[in-house]
C-alpha cells in the first residue's frame, strides 16, 4: 500500500507541482531550393518549448540553425525537449532540397565519376585534374566540411571520419561532383 501511495504522489507531483512536461511542438515537412537559406528553429510550431536542442541529419547538435544545402533530397532534423521529471519529446522536421529555375534558366550541376582516381579513398584524395577554381567536399548530410580555392591535385582527407562525403569540383563556372567513400 505504501509503494502505492508513493507511486501516485510521485504522479501527481510530476504533473500538478511541477506543471506539465515540455514540449517539443509539432513535426514539420517543407521544401526549400538548393542554396535557399533558412534557418531550422523557425521551423518550431508556437506550442513548442525553446529550450531544446536542434539535432542534424549526422545525429549531431546544431551551434548554428540557420543553414543552406546545395545537394537535393531529403534531410531530417530533430527537435529534443526535456527535463528530470519527463521523458524527451522530439519533433520531426523533414525538410526537401529541390532544384529551381532561377531567372527563368535551370541550374545544373553534372555527376562525373571520374574526378578522383580511386574510390574508395583512405587518407589522400587524388584528382585527375588538377585545375579548378574551387572544391568543396561535403557530408551526405549536406555540411561542408573541407573548402580549397587553391589548385592541388592530392588534397589530405586524414582528418575526416569514415563514411560517405561529395567532392564538388567548380571549374570555369561548371560544377561537377562525385560521390566517394573514405574508409
Amino acid at each position: 500500500m505504501k509503494t502505492i501511495f508513493t507511486l501516485i504522489l510521485s504522479l501527481a507531483s510530476s504533473s500538478f507541482i511541477f506543471g506539465q512536461c515540455p514540449s517539443a511542438g509539432q513535426d514539420t515537412v517543407v521544401t526549400y531550393c538548393r542554396y535557399e537559406p533558412f534557418d531550422v528553429a523557425e521551423l518550431r510550431s508556437s506550442d513548442a518549448d525553446t529550450n531544446g536542442v536542434f539535432i542534424d541529419p549526422a545525429g549531431d547538435t546544431m551551434t548554428n540553425t540557420a543553414i543552406s544545402l546545395i545537394f537535393p533530397g531529403q534531410y531530417n532534423y530533430f527537435y529534443h525537449v526535456s527535463d528530470t521529471s519527463c521523458p524527451v519529446d522530439t519533433a520531426k522536421y523533414v525538410i526537401t532540397i529541390t532544384w529551381c529555375e532561377t531567372g527563368g534558366v535551370s541550374e545544373t550541376i553534372l555527376e562525373d565519376n571520374s574526378l578522383i582516381q580511386t574510390n574508395p579513398v583512405n587518407d589522400l584524395l587524388i584528382l585527375n585534374d588538377s585545375h579548378y577554381n574551387q572544391l568543396e567536399i561535403y557530408e551526405t548530410s549536406g555540411r561542408r566540411v573541407l573548402l580549397f580555392s587553391d589548385e592541388k591535385k592530392v588534397i589530405d582527407i586524414s582528418q575526416l571520419e569514415r563514411g560517405n562525403y561529395i567532392l564538388v569540383l567548380e571549374k570555369n563556372g561548371t560544377k561537377q561532383f562525385q560521390r566517394f567513400i573514405k574508409y
